[in-house]
């Protein structure tokens, strides 16, 4: 897996990685194209709701799933997330029923004070 589906499994959302073109074959589906036309990434959503409920890589023959969709902190998360290396006959399945957050950093702690024998010089 590269890194951008290893974040895709790990975070339990998919990433939408810049492409091309972007198609909606049909309802509750989205296409992402190469510049080739050919598609690289396809994501199902949900009917009700429209929620990623499967993302395939046609390319690598991988099917990643999303279910039990839990709200933390105004940010959603898949709690079971299921990776299908259909060509391979492996199959990696996460559970996970909470997820902490990045927390937001105090600016004092990017605060520098000057040391007291410490003098400032101009370079000019």
């Amino acid at each position: 897996l590269d890194s951008d589906l290893m974040w895709t499994v790990l975070r339990g959302y998919p990433g939408i990685s810049p492409r091309t073109r972007t198609l909606s074959p049909g309802r509750n589906r989205i296409s992402f194209a190469d510049e080739k036309g050919e598609e690289v990434e396809i994501i199902d959503l949900h009917p009700e709701n429209l929620h990623p409920v499967r993302v395939s890589y046609p390319a690598q023959h991988l099917l990643v799933e999303f279910s039990e969709m839990i709200e933390a902190e105004g940010i959603r998360f898949a709690g079971v997330v299921s990776v299908d290396s259909g060509k391979a006959g492996r199959k990696l399945t996460i559970q996970k029923d909470r997820m902490v957050f990045n927390r937001p950093i105090p600016p004092e702690i990017f605060t520098i004070e000057k040391p007291p024998n410490f003098r400032v010089l101009s370079l000019d």
